[in-house]
């Protein structure tokens, strides 16, 4: 056992002697070859945009859809009308992210304007589109065909530059939702710190719009239909009331049981044109209750500020990075190399 180990021992240590002169005669091809692998890597990283990252987060307010209780349920007794046990949210935060990257909410979002500098404002498409830096090597445009003729924004039918657009804006956006807190971060990366801020903050406006559209769109419309019905029955009951005081008044010292049963018609018809009429007063009240009750909330923990350094490219980890894997790029062939030749020699010595 003993006689194993040193013989292992011996190995390593006669492996080392041959590959420490090797390398240190080798020294200068490795130092330039890791000095042009390092000066292309620079060259390279330096030559990629930065970009900027502002980060939203909020949180939504889950409502349970429980009986409503106090001057809720009192007025919906009143209006005849049963509130309780009902569906959860339409849309879960889980699927925010889904919202967000659907190219209907895209094209809403590079429809909006941003300012590029003081009485200068282009729309979020346009400055995707022409206001980029883009590497040295990037030529696609020089030997690109004839620019496409801008063509309005439509979600079902894209050409092959605004679907490209569509999926810069898409990759620079990053939504994620903690399934146990249903915390929302928003992150949004752009090569203006400035714009990266104000997009961030505009994508979290535009998420609680949609949010608060979808799910009270039902309410909403509920609202406008019980305000047509107010409407309506109160002109009836105007009409009606209308038609018994001109008949009371033209018939006042007429004892006819005509004229009396004509006037207690005339009178039933008021009261039932008052009775619709305040019946839907009150499911007025209650859809507007309602649709309080049932808007969501979000609450915004942490706005999107503007971003004092950048968030990619990691230049100096890049760097690093190369510069381990050119020593050893290096250093593995001129042992592979080397080893290869030494074989070589023994079995030509041999023969």
């Amino acid at each position: 056992m003993k006689m194993e180990e040193m013989a292992e021992k011996d190995n390593k240590q006669n492996f080392l002697d041959v590959l420490v002169p090797l390398l240190l005669s080798k020294k200068l091809f490795i130092i330039k070859f890791c000095a042009i692998f390092i000066l292309i890597s620079i060259v390279y990283i330096f030559s990629i945009p930065r970009k900027y990252k502002s980060t939203v987060t909020m949180l939504p307010e889950m409502t349970s859809q429980t009986d409503v209780s106090g001057s809720l349920g009192a007025l919906a007794s009143m209006a005849g009308v049963k509130i309780g046990g009902g569906s959860k949210d339409a849309i879960a935060p889980e699927f925010y992210p889904k919202v967000l990257s659907s190219s209907v909410f895209m094209i809403d979002l590079l429809s909006m304007e941003i300012e590029l500098k003081p009485g200068k404002k282009v729309t979020l498409y346009d400055y995707l589109d022409k206001y980029q830096k883009t590497p040295w090597w990037d030529i696609s445009e020089l030997f690109s065909s004839k620019k496409e003729q801008k063509a309005p924004l439509d979600p079902l039918r894209l050409t092959k530059q605004q679907q490209k657009i569509v999926k810069a804006m898409q990759n620079s956006l990053f939504c994620m939702v903690d399934k146990k807190t249903d915390l929302i971060t928003i992150e949004v990366s752009m090569q203006d710190s400035e714009i990266a801020s104000f997009v961030a903050n505009k994508i979290q406006e535009r998420l609680t719009e949609y949010i608060v559209n979808y799910r009270t769109s039902k309410l909403r419309n509920d609202l406008d239909y019980i305000s047509k019905v107010v409407d309506e029955t109160y002109n009836e009951y105007k009409e009606a009331e209308r038609e018994y005081v001109d008949y009371a008044d033209s018939n006042r010292d007429v004892f006819l049981e005509k004229s009396i049963q004509k006037a207690k018609s005339l009178n039933n018809q008021l009261q039932l044109s008052y009775t619709a009429y305040s019946q839907a007063v009150q499911q007025k009240q209650l859809a507007k209750a309602r649709l309080q009750e049932h808007t969501p909330v979000f609450v915004v923990i942490q706005p999107g500020t503007v971003p004092l350094l950048p968030s990619e490219p990691k230049r100096v980890i890049f760097v690093f990075v190369m510069s381990v894997f050119a020593f050893v790029l290096s250093t593995g062939w001129v042992v592979l190399k080397n080893l290869y030749l030494l074989e070589f020699m023994h079995k030509y010595k041999n023969k």
